[in-house]
């Protein structure tokens, strides 16, 4: 799979059943629904993925350029988390998350700080 943002390929990294594709270029994470849910639950995080997966587009391009979906080369759709715009697969594949955005999220909304922050840590802040 090519990162939406650069092109460059993503790589596979994974620790306690979570695996996140990671631009080593641009340092954004490409994050499935499967992937969500298990960070989600792990972290006690208060967004389920439903809501991720089910919140309305965005009406304009929220000044941003469109992206692809790495798995499956549609346009992905613009979304907004709070103040964040991400980009999600139209066809639910997953949710694409620029450099710093996940790490924003998750200092914002984690309860606890785990193993599962150190790993993603480890990938956020390389």
């Amino acid at each position: 799979m090519n990162c939406p943002n650069c092109d460059e390929i993503l790589i596979a990294v994974e620790k306690n059943n979570i695996e996140v594709e990671y631009c080593i270029k641009c340092k954004g994470i490409f994050l499935d629904a499967d992937e969500w849910y298990l960070i989600k639950n792990e972290l006690k995080l208060p967004f389920l993925v439903d809501d991720l997966m089910n919140i309305n587009p965005c009406k304009d391009n929220c000044n941003e350029k469109p992206k692809v979906c790495p798995k499956c080369n549609q346009v992905m759709e613009k979304v907004k988390m709070g103040n964040l715009v991400l980009d999600r697969c139209p066809n639910r594949h997953g949710v694409w998350f620029e450099a710093g955005e996940l790490s924003e999220y998750l200092n914002k909304n984690a309860k606890e700080k785990n193993e599962t922050v150190s790993f993603l840590g480890e990938i956020l802040y390389r």
